[in-house]
């Protein structure tokens, strides 16, 4: 494996998971200059005009506290540090050294 080309890479792929974090909180809503209001009704919940269900409003709400107390930027990098590290372990297991593969017998 060539390690410079990895060691190139490492940081544009963390802000690109970085920007692909933040897109998908603009999508739900969230900015960083400002938070859509949203309207519950019933079972679901309507954001930029778009239905969503009702679970999603928890979760937002979740993620507008912890925005709140952390703020936007840290939260982001956090998440998007959260999914990195869980791709890491993914691809952990093709390695033929991984516990898995071994009673396997791969």
């Amino acid at each position: 494996m060539n390690q410079s080309a990895l060691k190139n890479y490492a940081p544009k792929a963390r802000l690109d998971f970085i920007q692909a974090v933040k897109d998908r909180a603009a999508f739900f809503g969230l900015t960083p200059e400002s938070r859509v209001q949203i309207q519950e009704t019933g079972d679901v919940v309507i954001i930029s005009g778009q239905a969503f269900p009702k679970v999603v409003a928890q979760q937002r709400k979740a993620l507008l506290q912890r925005i709140a107390a952390e703020g936007y930027e840290a939260v982001m990098e956090a998440m998007a540090h959260t999914f990195i590290r869980c791709f890491g372990r993914v691809e952990s297991f093709n390695r033929p050294w991984h516990p898995v593969n071994q009673s396997l017998g791969r």
